[in-house]
């Protein structure tokens, strides 16, 4: 077994109750490591790493509110550092090229077995990139033979933040404080990414959401 002079700390970020008391319980299980947070959302998230840093999140990916790929993205500019493993019900490609592409140390499906979580927690702790060898060879794959990314991937970091609110049916009045930006910026960013992804409005831009897992239906 892989050791630690010390026991990693980590917080588990996912809005379903259950998943939390299973994924608390399993990781637990495990002697080097100990789940010191626990949070229901991106927002509590980041509010809980504020006050106390961890080494690793386990972050669900698709939650209400900023969800976990907007969560990992303003959890790495306060502190570029920490190790964040995005996780999903969904075993899917994109989601994993999304995750690393915004910096998430790792990807992981909830199908996985149990030794493969506790591994990657210890492999991102370590610094190093976890994906499952299926997930791996396929990315590998896709990137020699020049598969082209998602449309989401031609948002900006700022704009995409912005799409995963306006996906979920926010209003411009709703999502300008919760991201620190003006409506003014708001709607600016909500014109490039409607130019962009060649959407009409919101529901258009929330099928899109679905059909990449960036939401749930």
């Amino acid at each position: 077994m892989e050791s630690h002079i010390n026991p990693i700390k980590m917080m588990i970020v996912d809005h379903q109750t259950i998943v939390q008391a299973g994924l608390k319980k399993l990781i637990e299980s495990a002697p080097d490591i100990d789940v010191v947070a626990v949070a229901d959302s991106g927002e509590e998230a980041i509010a809980l790493y504020k006050s106390d840093p961890v080494d690793v999140l386990l972050m669900e990916i698709n939650m209400p509110g900023l969800g976990g790929f907007v969560a990992c993205q303003r959890l790495l500019r306060l502190s570029p550092s920490v190790a964040i493993l995005l996780i999903s019900m969904y075993q899917d490609d994109d989601l994993a090229a999304k995750a690393l592409k915004i910096g998430a140390k790792g990807f992981i499906c909830k199908c996985c077995h149990p030794d493969e979580l506790l591994h990657a927690i210890r492999m991102v702790k370590q610094g190093r990139i976890f994906l499952d060898a299926k997930t791996a060879q396929s990315l590998a794959i896709h990137s020699a033979t020049g598969k082209a990314d998602t449309p989401i991937d031609v948002l900006t970091p700022r704009e995409f933040e912005v799409f995963v609110l306006l996906a979920q049916g926010l209003p411009v009045k709703e999502i300008y404080p919760k991201l620190y930006l003006s409506p003014k910026t708001v709607n600016v960013h909500r014109a490039n990414i409607l130019e962009k992804l060649k959407a009409k409005n919101a529901a258009e831009l929330a099928r899109i959401a679905i059909r990449y897992h960036v939401i749930e239906a």
